[in-house]
């Protein structure tokens, strides 16, 4: 026993003081193990923090309650929703939630647009929503409660007063809140009752509220066969435990954060093992001269690998630990909303740090295989020439492997997930290519280097020269680019996928004021024009509508007279006209290129000029199309609305008296037009015209009309012209203040911020957890290659230190290792970024999105941090005072 214990302590010191070394090589080998943890570690612990848990996000939608009750799409088959619950759920309790995501408000003198809900904020279940910093809730008319960030936006407070766009009864405000999961939310909390108070007829429709019910079940209620009696009625029930069954993807996908950080603990580990092994023979040569075997000595090696490995992932994963904890006030300042609640994760600190230990484990099995001695005369007997061409060998397998892969991920577009297996396989291969050639690229740079100064060619002769040590830097340089590069391409090019299938009322970039009140379109475009340039293309927008009634006469600009006089919903509104459409053939949905939304007709638009017919189309017309128009034909937008070259067009008939307005927060269920004995409405005329399909089927245009005619071609048919809005183009990249060069250029003409649609698109920027994977995994990338640099720096002291003694000055020695520094980061640059596209490619061709590079943000947040660890690695070079100690 004795004996067993004295070999063990043996084994452990020569692993410690020989192999694992000491001083600066002990924590280079260590940091190479402990930072890749490190970093995963924080970052897996940063995306827990910043992700609501399945409790806060019920909570955010539907504060305390039990479940939500929302109206479904069209009319509602069971009533008002107290009659469906009452039928449903007899014993359940519920709360009216009047809301609306885009409330005006008037602050000012200008329109705010703010999130606005209203309920029984005293004892009701919607108060768990939002958090109350000062004050109290409103209870009545006249009490409103507003969001921190909307008081300092406004510079309001308790006691201030807020007040609705088209109202003059102020609201005081008695209490600032906070929402939990939206610190930055500009919203409103009206007491019950305040929606009506501030309704108006005439505007209805910019106010836009709708009603939901917040639900306390019994206890014991089958909420799947409550939610589909609710269904059955027109409803959509959304129950608590539903959101706490959903996952996040954090949740779903964990390996997505830790994978990276492990397998950079393999890479770094074999690259460090491959270097100390090489650098040990000396010390391996006197251990075989004592006695000791070959594979006692591999026992020793393969132990200071676990040994330095296990020290390591749990020094990482400790300090990346404690490091995301002391980073909470940090994201929560940056997120703006609670973080989650701090709970320990054992079983994920116990798969990581076995993961990683036993990467390692597997990394440094085979480079410690150095560890054997050879007799001298077998060594210098092995044919390294063919020992090069085995390497070339297997470089050309794994590029054939690679390319069969990919091109097999192309010819199985029909299953994604084979394609993508097929692909990911094959960006592996080109990873190991990649590794492979480096040495052939060291030589090449060696010898382009004949005519440079000595100091660079000794420096990259040198690589050449052993280039097992450069290889390794490479290699984990590689891994860490090639993962940012390869995250920041799929987000980018999703993001542009977006942006190029978007389909919308408008093309992006446009800005269309609509005349629902006002009848100025040439102030209107004067107006735009002054808010985004003179030379922005601005142009009206008109459509063919229902001739006025018999009587009234039509003004020679050619729009309804006696604005207003249209009703909508009970309010006068001129875009509640009824218009002129044309149906598709059959009775068949119409669908666009790229679009899932059909349509069974189309409005008819009317253009005059070829500014028109860029405004509604967003391109310019051709010359048959022009043609076709100019010559009183129709220009149909789709070939589901033409029918052998002839196109049916539906005429509306007079607009009909209004119905009372059911005002704010009406229950959908409700059906005030279906008294009894209410005549059905008369049939409408249908026409039918020769039309001419357009040159270009586009789905953003579809959405907006069918066909396209001009003034003289309604009027023949007895249609009239409305102008219902004027459209700016000012192009895609819309300044960020657009809203207010708008309201400042509109508002004082009577047009509202309300009646100002900005198609901005999806959103291109990163959300603020991409950019946090993307910071530490620059960081990762930073951290990796001044390590790897550094410990190439420590393995290179012999030959350093030859040149001190040769008589060469500390600034030749520092211009070797930046030479190299330099080139080690160049290789990995160039690689890593190489690797990283077409491993994006690899995840993306499946799904057809085409690759979209930001270089800009490319070069921030993974070239840049890799150049600066070149520049750093020099200054960890060993000192003179180091090469004067004894190797």
């Amino acid at each position: 026993m004795n004996r067993r214990l004295h070999r063990l302590r043996l084994r452990l010191a020569l692993a410690e003081r020989v192999v694992i070394g000491r001083g600066r090589r002990r924590a280079m080998l260590l940091s190479l193990f402990a930072v890749p943890v490190l970093l995963a570690a924080l970052t897996a612990g940063c995306l827990q923090w910043t992700t609501a848990t399945a409790e806060q996000r019920a909570t955010d939608r539907m504060g305390s309650a039990a479940a939500v009750l929302e109206p479904a799409h069209g009319p509602s088959t069971g009533g008002t929703a107290p009659d469906v619950l009452g039928r449903a759920a007899p014993g359940a309790t519920a709360t009216e939630l009047v809301g609306a995501l885009q409330y005006p408000l008037l602050v000012d003198g200008t329109t705010v647009q703010v999130g606005y809900w209203e309920s029984d904020w005293e004892r009701g279940p919607a108060r768990a929503g939002f958090r109350l910093l000062d004050g109290r809730f409103p209870t009545g008319p006249g009490e409103v409660a507003v969001t921190a960030a909307f008081a300092d936006a406004h510079r309001l407070g308790v006691g201030g007063t807020v007040v609705g766009r088209w109202s003059d009864r102020p609201a005081r405000i008695v209490g600032l809140v906070e929402q939990p999961q939206a610190h930055d939310a500009r919203t409103v909390l009206g007491g019950p009752g305040q929606a009506a108070a501030w309704y108006d007829r005439v505007h209805a429709l910019e106010y836009g509220t709708s009603s939901s019910w917040l639900l306390d079940l019994p206890a014991g209620t089958d909420t799947a066969r409550l939610a589909e009696r609710v269904r059955a009625a027109g409803w959509i029930l959304t129950t608590r435990d539903g959101i706490r069954a959903s996952r996040s993807m954090i949740e779903r996908e964990p390996g997505v954060v830790t994978a990276p950080g492990v397998l950079l603990v393999a890479v770094g580990a074999a690259a460090a093992f491959g270097i100390r092994m090489r650098r040990l023979q000396r010390e391996f040569t006197l251990l075989s001269a004592v006695g000791l075997d070959g594979r006692w000595v591999l026992g020793v090696c393969r132990l200071a690998g676990v040994t330095a490995s296990l020290r390591g992932t749990v020094t990482g994963y400790l300090l990346g630990v404690l490091l995301s904890l002391a980073a909470r006030p940090l994201l929560r300042a940056v997120t703006a909303k609670d973080l989650a609640p701090v709970a320990a994760d054992p079983t994920g600190a116990v798969l990581l740090l076995v993961l990683s230990v036993g990467c390692a484990t597997l990394a440094i099995w085979f480079p410690t295989r150095l560890a054997q001695r050879r007799p001298v005369a077998r060594r210098r007997s092995a044919d390294r020439p063919a020992r090069h061409g085995a390497a070339r060998r297997a470089a050309a397998v794994s590029a054939g492997l690679g390319a069969a892969a990919l091109a097999g991920a192309l010819l199985l577009g029909g299953s994604r997930d084979q394609s993508a297996l097929l692909a990911t396989a094959g960006s592996l291969a080109l990873f190991a290519v990649l590794i492979g050639s480096v040495p052939a690229c060291l030589r090449l740079l060696a010898r382009a280097a004949a005519p440079a100064p000595a100091m660079l060619r000794i420096a990259l002769r040198n690589l050449a020269r052993e280039p097992r040590r450069p290889t390794a830097a490479v290699a984990i340089g590689i891994f860490a680019v090639a993962s940012s590069t390869a995250v920041l391409a799929i987000v980018a090019s999703g993001a542009q996928e977006q942006r190029r299938h978007y389909t919308g009322n408008r093309h992006l970039g446009q800005v269309e004021a609509l005349l629902r009140h006002e009848d100025g379109p040439d102030r209107v475009a004067a107006g735009l024009r002054a808010a985004f340039g003179p030379g922005t293309p601005v142009a009206v927008v008109k459509e063919a509508v229902a001739a006025p009634p018999a009587g009234d006469t039509v003004p020679a600009g050619g729009t309804v007279p006696a604005v207003g006089t249209v009703p909508v919903n009970g309010a006068p509104n001129r875009l509640g006209t009824p218009s002129w459409s044309v149906l598709s053939v059959g009775g068949r949905e119409v669908v666009g290129p790229g679009s899932g939304t059909g349509h069974d007709r189309g409005l008819v638009g009317v253009v005059d000029t070829p500014e028109e017919f860029a405004a509604v189309t967003g391109r310019a017309p051709g010359a048959e199309e022009w043609r076709t128009l100019g010559s009183g034909g129709l220009l149909a937008m789709h070939p589901g609305y033409l029918d052998g070259g002839r196109a049916v067009l539906l005429e509306p008939s007079a607009p009909a008296a209004p119905a009372a307005s059911p005002g704010p927060g009406a229950d959908p269920g409700a059906d005030p037009g279906s008294a009894a004995g209410s005549a059905p409405p008369p049939a409408e005329p249908r026409r039918t015209v020769p039309g001419v399909l357009a040159a270009e089927v586009e789905a953003t245009t579809l959405n907006r009309v069918g066909a396209l005619v001009t003034t003289p071609t309604a009027r023949a048919w007895g249609a009239d012209v409305l102008t219902v809005s004027v459209m700016a183009s000012p192009g895609e990249a819309l300044p960020a203040d657009g809203e207010q060069r708008v309201a400042r250029a509109l508002e004082p003409l009577g047009v509202p911020v309300t009646d100002v649609r900005i198609e901005r698109g999806p959103l291109t920027a990163f959300p603020v957890k991409w950019l946090l994977v993307l910071g530490l995994g620059s960081l990762a990338a930073a951290v990796s290659t001044v390590l790897a640099l550094s410990a190439s720096a420590q393995e290179l002291r012999p030959d350093l230190r030859r040149l001190f003694e040769m008589g060469f000055p500390p600034g030749a020695r520092r211009a070797v290792v930046s030479w190299q520094s330099v080139a080690i980061a160049l290789l990995a640059v160039l690689g890593g970024t190489a690797a990283g596209l077409v491993l994006g490619c690899a995840r993306l061709l499946p799904y057809r999105i085409a690759l979209a590079v930001p270089w800009g943000s490319l070069g921030l947040w993974v070239l840049g941090p890799i150049l600066l660890g070149a520049l750093a690695g020099p200054l960890l070079a060993p000192s003179g005072r180091r090469l004067r100690r004894a190797d």
